[in-house]
């Protein structure tokens, strides 16, 4: 994973935070292109944006949670900062404390989702591969609680 990011030398046990590179490492190896891989979520999420507002085409589009139904394989993007993180900031930023999940399960009033990094480990290393439950409201959008603020909309299954 590090090194597919060009980290030859860091390896799972490192305290560096690994979530984006873990979700760009799952997003390659699931035969995307044409996706800005990185150890930074923010970069994504700002391409992602970008590509909306201008209708350019790539694997993901950004919306706001309100605007797109999460659907299997889309990202939700999470505020990890005390900055109060929202889509017109992430629209002009490319660098701040954030994490993503993939959804991989739809329920009724709930989607799971899936993302490194997640918590300390027993050993003392940053996190896990870990599964969340994340609720939507009454009309099938995500909810903006846990400090989310974005959906990545995967372009494939449109």
């Amino acid at each position: 994973m590090w090194a597919a990011r060009g980290y030859k030398d860091w390896d799972g046990v490192t305290k560096k935070p690994w979530s984006a590179a873990f979700i760009s490492w799952v997003i390659e190896r699931a035969g995307y292109t044409d996706f800005l891989f990185a150890v930074g979520h923010a970069k994504y999420i700002q391409q992602a944006i970008h590509r909306r507002e201008i209708g350019e085409n790539g694997p993901f589009w950004g919306f706001r949670l309100n605007e797109h139904k999460p659907q299997l394989g889309d990202i939700v993007c999470i505020d990890r900062s005390n900055q109060g993180i929202d889509y017109d900031y992430a629209e002009d930023h490319d660098r701040y404390d954030s994490h993503c999940d993939i959804i991989v399960q739809l329920r009724p009033d709930s989607v799971r989702t899936i993302g490194g990094n997640t918590g300390q480990s027993e050993f003392g290393h940053n996190g896990s591969v870990a599964m969340k439950t994340m609720p939507l409201d009454a009309n099938g959008f995500l909810t903006a609680g846990g400090r989310r603020f974005a959906i990545l909309r995967n372009n494939f299954n449109t």
